[in-house]
């Protein structure tokens, strides 16, 4: 084998693995954006039912007062 074409070999070598450490960086980001929507969503929820507690917290107080 030729230093040039050793060079190709571990230039091709050199490709594979950048583009297997990117479609593995892809592949970890769709999971973090996947666990935040998750996330924001959870929380969103919980805010939604909050609100609505205290929606009927005040209309109690306030059919009391009546």
């Amino acid at each position: 084998m030729t230093e040039s074409e050793l060079e190709q070999t571990k230039t091709k070598l050199q490709q594979r693995q950048e583009r297997a450490g990117y479609e593995a960086a892809i592949r970890l980001q769709e999971q973090l954006d996947k666990e935040e929507r998750q996330r924001i969503a959870r929380v969103h929820e919980e805010a939604s039912s909050f609100n609505i507690q205290a929606i009927i917290e005040a209309n109690e107080e306030l059919a009391q007062r009546i």
